[in-house]
């Protein structure tokens, strides 16, 4: 199982709350801030780059172009009335910018009775490798305190012992995944059969932390394999017109090209209407009468051919 190998802050502000000095652990939002420096110096409107920052709009005469992360002791987010870029993001697409670029790293917002905004950091897991959050199903390098990998969600339904408390971090990402591949599986039903014991029962998604923990594992692997099925449908390519399997297809276009080759070719064959066979070729009405040299009437000749095919099955008078 993946190892968590350190352990680490998320950002110190939000960007729903600008215009508070925050001090700066590293984190910051791809925004116009107003940086504190080390020396006391405050400098207005700087936007970072990497692991820099560079001055916005006119550079203020005894400053420099660039000042380094390491320098900055603290920073400030621009409210949206102290930005002068007129091209610049404002309001709530200011806001959504920043919350889908950031939005995993972001604090809990606290406000106070007295309405004074304070922040607090989630602190994030970085593994040794790649793990799968219980959360929302992406693979993720990182995940925060109380986010439970799919790995570590089934390791505890296993190995642990007694009730699931639907509040604690195991019974919330329980939850959140089962929800997540009912989801995936378009599973609707609010019962689910689960294998136990030799036999199966119904558990009742809607209280799924009432079950014992192994009941519990075997829900969540049934509903993966559900996901993973209705996955699998959904990759195949659809099916045309007329009930035909799509693999079927080049099958039955070989074989319509097969069958035009084989009536062009006898067409070729029976050219000018010549549907009548005499031996073993195709001939004209009017050379199906000559026989021996002598012109059939079409009586004559419906009476021929009546005689040769008996004669076939051996049944000439």
């Amino acid at each position: 199982m993946a190892e968590v190998i350190k352990r680490s802050p998320g950002m110190n502000h939000h960007p729903a709350h600008p215009g508070i000095w925050v001090p700066f652990k590293g984190y910051r939002l791809k925004d116009y801030y107003d940086i504190k420096l080390k020396t006391g110096e405050v400098y207005k409107c700087w936007y970072p780059n990497a692991t820099a920052w560079s001055p916005r709009g006119e550079l203020v005469e005894g400053q420099p172009g660039r000042v380094e992360d390491d320098d900055v002791v603290e920073i400030r987010l621009l409210p949206d009335e102290e930005i002068t870029d007129r091209y610049w993001f404002k309001g709530e697409d200011r806001l959504k910018r920043n919350i889908d670029f950031f939005g995993d790293v972001l604090p809990e917002v606290i406000t106070a009775e007295d309405g004074t905004v304070t922040f607090k950091p989630i602190t994030r897991r970085v593994f040794d490798e790649l793990v799968t959050s219980s959360w929302d199903g992406e693979k993720a390098i990182w995940l925060r305190e109380d986010e439970l990998s799919v790995e570590e969600l089934k390791t505890r339904l296993w190995s642990e012992k007694g009730d699931i408390d639907p509040d604690s971090i195991l019974g919330r990402s329980f939850t959140t995944y089962l929800t997540l591949l009912c989801t995936q599986a378009k599973y609707e039903l609010e019962l689910l059969e689960v294998p136990w014991k030799g036999s199966t029962f119904y558990m009742n998604l809607m209280s799924p932390t009432d079950y014992q923990r192994e009941a519990c594992l075997n829900a969540v692997v049934k509903l993966e394999e559900l996901a993973a099925q209705k996955q699998a449908e959904e990759r195949l390519p659809s099916t045309p017109c007329r009930g035909v399997v799509p693999h079927l297809r080049k099958q039955r276009a070989a074989v319509t090209a097969a069958a035009h080759t084989l009536v062009s070719a006898l067409d070729r064959k029976a050219i000018a209407g010549a549907k009548h066979m005499k031996g073993d070729r195709f001939v004209t009405k009017g050379e199906a009468r000559v026989v021996d040299g002598q012109k059939l009437t079409g009586k004559q000749l419906r009476k021929l051919q009546k005689k040769q095919r008996r004669a076939e099955r051996g049944t000439v008078e």
